[in-house]
C-alpha cells in the first residue's frame, strides 16, 4: 500500500486505488471509476450508476451554485488542457 491516496506502483506493476474520471469543461467529475490490483488484470470498480444518472441534474445545480460563486469540487486543475 502506498503512502499516498493513489498511485501506479511500476515496482509491483500494480495500481493502488487509482481513481480515472471523465470530466467536463470545469474539471468537475461526470462519471469516476476505481482501478486495484495488478496491471494485467486489475480489479475495476464499476461507476456509480446513480451519480452517472444524476449527471444532468448535479450540472443544472452547479450551474446554479456557480452563479452564486460556488463550484463543484475540481478533480484536476492540472496542466494539461481540457478537450474543448
Amino acid at each position: 500500500m502506498s503512502p499516498f491516496p493513489s498511485a501506479l506502483d511500476f515496482t509491483k506493476k500494480e495500481y493502488d486505488a487509482v481513481t480515472v474520471a471523465v470530466l467536463d469543461n470545469d474539471g468537475c467529475v461526470r462519471v469516476e471509476q476505481k482501478l486495484d490490483g495488478p496491471f494485467g488484470k486489475p480489479e475495476i470498480k464499476k461507476p456509480d450508476v446513480l451519480k452517472s444518472l444524476a449527471g444532468p441534474v448535479r450540472r443544472i445545480i452547479n450551474k446554479v451554485k456557480g452563479m452564486a460563486g460556488s463550484k463543484c469540487e475540481v478533480f484536476y486543475a492540472g496542466g494539461a488542457p481540457s478537450g474543448k
